[in-house]
């Protein structure tokens, strides 16, 4: 992506992995709205459908929400696939290229520092289509694990000014390491989770369960707090 970005001479930059597909009217949509847009806004993103990867069936979509300056919303989650936006080039130029020691969520990553200078908005149509299968990064536990521990320290800053997104980030990987097994783990971000903001009944309970009844816990996250397309199971 960073090679693409560095050779492309073009004012827009979207982004086609080869297990995913555009939509024959996504980049005609996206830059009508990109040329009517304000000068600030610097990401169009679309709906975009899961499809198996066996038999071309879709699974399930995104329905587009957020639009404007999204900084915080993104320091929480990503929330689009990246098949789906259309960026101007000057938002590589003044937010930098894909990190490339994350092992995982780079495009979110790439999203936060965009959405300290830009707005986003989307088009509601589905434009894109992105393929389940499990070769997917998503699919890998570690690596979700480890990509999200070091977001939380590359924007330590920003995240000690909104206790409550890195209350829930560190909750969030809590759940991954008891699902990965690593129950020492999960107890310490539990718990710092719960020093920030000591009113989570849902973290308590986290916590009793890894304690008492791991297996119980494992099962119930399993069930509760994980995506899962066409029989894979997809970590976030």
């Amino acid at each position: 992506r960073n090679t693409g970005i560095k050779a492309s001479k073009g004012e827009y930059i979207g982004f086609l992995d080869d297990d995913d597909e555009w939509l024959p009217e996504k980049l005609e949509k996206q830059v009508e709205v990109l040329q009517r847009s304000a000068n600030d806004v610097g990401v169009i993103y679309s709906a975009c459908y899961f499809v198996s990867g066996r038999n071309n069936t879709v699974l399930t979509k995104t329905v587009p929400f957020y639009r404007g300056y999204l900084y915080r919303d993104l320091l929480r989650r990503n929330i689009f696939p990246i098949p789906t936006p259309l960026i101007k080039k000057d938002c590589f130029i003044k937010a930098g290229f894909f990190d490339e020691t994350l092992p995982s969520c780079q495009d979110w990553d790439m999203w936060i520092r965009i959405s300290k200078y830009y707005k986003f908005d989307f088009v509601p149509n589905v434009l894109a289509k992105t393929y389940v299968h499990e070769k997917q990064i998503s699919t890998n536990l570690n690596a979700k694990i480890v990509a999200r521990e070091r977001l939380i320290d590359k924007y330590r800053e920003d995240l000690r000014k909104n206790p409550a997104i890195l209350t829930f980030l560190l909750r969030r990987l809590g759940v991954l390491c008891c699902l990965s097994n690593n129950s020492k783990k999960a107890l310490s971000y539990f718990l710092r989770s719960l020093k920030l903001i000591p009113i989570q009944k849902g973290c308590y309970a986290h916590i009793l369960l890894t304690l008492l009844a791991p297996k119980l816990h494992n099962k119930y996250l399993r069930k509760n707090y994980l995506s899962t397309l066409d029989g894979i199971t997809l970590f976030y």
